[in-house]
This record gives structure tokens, sequence and C-alpha cells, in this order.
């Protein structure tokens, strides 16, 4: 049923925004080891229906589904052939196994992987290179030594923008500014990566930092996370995880200075433009998406330059928002897109 009525809102009038962005600005690098460059990226259409599986940890909140739509977006525009499948949540780890075993079944020539956890799909992983199907980091963060590729920005680097902007404005001169992170999922790298970048970005003097428990970003999880945690800490500034940030923002928020999500979703775009959060920080999953389909493809075709591409995070503020940026997140009438089975199967 889901997979239906993700098909159904997938297919809801999105023609005006049916185009890709004429140049992307990365960080990209020749291989694992190579140093960053600055430059404008352009994407192209594939040559040939070049059958890529997907597998997201989830299509729970808006996040994902402006990945979902960066998906939908890449069929039509860079004609590729996806299957995307969703495990349910980061506690799901067996269905993502499940899903990657399913992309060389169906005879996927490439497998654009959002892991659930850095490491716990190493034999799965290997399976797929083992049978010359080419794997591809996308956002969340893998460590395997032999993937063909990564579309991720560093989440040391993105908390790192993100807390520079805490450090600027919480400060306050007569005592330490109690913050509250809200990490997320244990063993994402995506987290672990985070926890670094706030540890050595804030001002140590200027703040006494509470970290709480880890757990999966979904609503029940997190709400439950943050009722223990108020109900024996207090806090000046919220920042963490958006699935926390929005019950925050609808539960606590009398009792905060401030709130800060380190992603975005449609509800913290809300939330920013109605002042319940200040901040948050954004590396363009819709970029980064689009720019995991460009890589796989031109390494398919042999015409991969790059082994990594990585967006530049953006603080988005209130007045951010009111230039009206493009390509933050999928239009309104989308929900998500989820696809079992390739348009053109392998014979």
């Amino acid at each position: 049923m889901r997979v239906l009525l993700a098909l159904v809102l997938s297919a809801l009038p999105l023609a005006a925004r049916a185009v890709l962005p004429e140049q992307i600005p990365v960080l990209a690098k020749t291989g694992p080891n190579a140093p960053f460059e600055k430059l404008n990226y352009q994407l192209r259409p594939a040559k040939k229906p070049w059958r890529i599986c997907v597998v997201l940890p989830n299509v729970m909140d808006s996040y994902w589904w402006t990945v979902s739509y960066a998906l939908w977006l890449a069929e039509k525009e860079l004609k590729v052939d996806l299957t995307i499948e969703d495990a349910g949540g980061y506690t799901h780890l067996d269905a993502q196994k499940l899903a990657l075993k399913r992309c060389k079944t169906n005879g996927a020539q490439a497998a654009l992987v959002a892991s659930i956890s850095q490491s716990g799909l190493s034999a799965e992983i290997n399976e797929l290179l083992g049978a010359g199907i080419r794997v591809f980091d996308l956002i969340n963060g893998l460590k395997h030594s032999r993937i063909s590729g990564r579309s991720a920005t560093d989440f040391k680097t993105i908390l790192a923008t993100l807390v520079g902007e805490v450090n600027a404005r919480e400060r306050t001169p007569k005592r330490k500014t109690r913050l509250a992170f809200f990490p997320g999922p244990k063993g994402a790298q995506w987290v672990e990566q985070s926890l670094l970048g706030l540890n050595e970005t804030l001002a140590k003097d200027a703040f006494e930092l509470k970290v709480t428990d880890y757990g999966a970003t979904e609503v029940v999880a997190q709400a439950e996370i943050a009722e223990n945690f108020f109900r024996l800490n207090a806090a000046d500034v919220v920042l963490g995880n958006a699935v926390a940030v929005e019950f925050i923002a609808n539960k606590y928020q009398q009792k905060l200075r401030a709130i800060y999500s380190t992603y975005l979703t449609e509800a913290i775009i809300q939330y920013i433009q109605n002042g319940r959060v200040k901040a948050a920080v954004t590396e363009f999953p819709m970029f980064q998406t689009l720019l995991a389909v460009d890589l796989a493809v031109r390494d398919l075709e042999g015409e991969r330059k790059y082994f990594e591409l990585s967006t530049i995070p953006q603080i988005v503020t209130k007045d951010y928002l009111a230039t009206d940026p493009p390509w933050l997140m999928h239009p309104k009438s989308f929900r998500y897109y989820l696809k079992r089975k390739f348009t053109n199967p392998a014979r």
C-alpha cells in the first residue's frame, strides 16, 4: 500500500520543478586521499538508462522525501532507471541488508546506499562489489575501503558550520550557556561525525554541554528522549536532529532561549519562519542525491573524474528563507517515491 501511495503522490503535477540546476557548487576530490578542490559541477543525462538501486533508511520525514524527490527528478532528467527502497527506520538494519541483496537479484549495475550503520553493511557491500556492481555512499556515510565513490558532505563540517553560528549568537556575559544536544541514532556515521564537529567547534569557555541519549529519528523515540531530559535537566539552548527539534519546539520552546536544527525538514522551515527555531544548517540533500546519481552514471560510462563530491553547507535563517532560495526541499505536493522494480529489467 505504501509503494502505491508513493507512486500516486509522485505523479502529482511537478513539471515546473522538473529541471536540473545549471551548476552545483561543490568540493570535489579525485580519490579518497586527494585534496578537495572547489568547483561548479554540471550534471548531464546518462547515455543509456543504467539500472541503479537506491537504499534509504526511511521515508518518515521530509528530509528523506526531499532525497526521494531528487531521485524522481533524476529518473526524468538524468535518464536513469532506478529502484528505490527504504528500510523503515534506523532500527531496521536487517531490512536494509535485504534491500541490498535485492539490488543484486534485480540486476542493478550500481547501488547508492544511504546507510543506517556506518559499518553494518560490509558483507552485503562486498557481495555487490564481487558481482561487479558499483557501490556509492549517499549522504549518511559508509566505512568501506572499496566503495566506488561518495556523494556526502562530512557532518563534522556541517555541524562545525552550525556551531559557529551558535557560538556567535548564544554567548552570555554572566554565566555559561547550558546547551543540550540531541544527536540521533547511535552507530550512524552522520551522528558520530556531528558529535566530532560539535566538540571541536563549541566554545567550551562559554557553553556547558549536555549530550542526551541516542535514538532513532522517529517521533516516539525522540519525544521520549526529550521528555526524559527535561524532566531532570534545564537548558538555555537546544541543538539537535530535526525530529527532536520539532517536538521540542512544540512543547518546550517557552523554556528555552533558542533552538537550532542540524538539518532541514518542511516543519523546521516553518518553525524558522515563525520564530520557534532560530536557525538550521543544510547540505542541500537534493543536490547531494543528484550528484550521487551523476557519479554512478559517469563511473558506469567510464567518464568519472571525481571520487567524492560534497556540497557546501548553508546556514538557514528567517532572513535566508526570505530570499526564496530554490532546491532546499521537495515541492509541497510531493511526499515520497518508492519503486521496487526496474522499468527495464535485466535480461
